[in-house]
């Protein structure tokens, strides 16, 4: 019996490795090919077909980039079906701050008021 459960435990480590590797490799792709692009639509390009790959398991997903002079997140790259067909999202100072807390960066007393 505790043959079969090592051997489950090692398959299961496998699958996992493979599925590092594999991302891996993507990664690495992707960085080569966003080092060959010439301006940021090629390199949005370059994301929104490695993001599809690398995450081929989920349904649907999209990469909006942050612009600061209008103070919005524009929608770069999408996979699957996306369901708010937004391209330009508003962001609110609230909703900054609530990324910044989530996301657990420093940043001055006030900022947020």
């Amino acid at each position: 019996m505790v043959a079969k459960e090592h051997a489950a435990a090692m398959g299961h480590w496998v699958g996992e490795l493979e599925l590092r590797t594999m991302q891996i490799t993507l990664l690495n792709e992707m960085s080569g090919l966003l080092q060959c692009a010439e301006n940021t639509e090629e390199a949005y390009a370059v994301v929104g077909q490695s993001v599809n790959k690398l995450f081929a398991d989920a349904r649907a997903g999209a990469v909006f980039i942050y612009k600061p002079l209008s103070n919005a997140l524009e929608l770069t790259a999408s996979w699957g079906k996306v369901t708010s067909g937004k391209p330009v999202l508003r962001v609110t100072t609230a909703g900054l701050c609530a990324w910044q807390t989530a996301l657990e960066r420093v940043f001055q007393p006030g900022d947020c008021l």
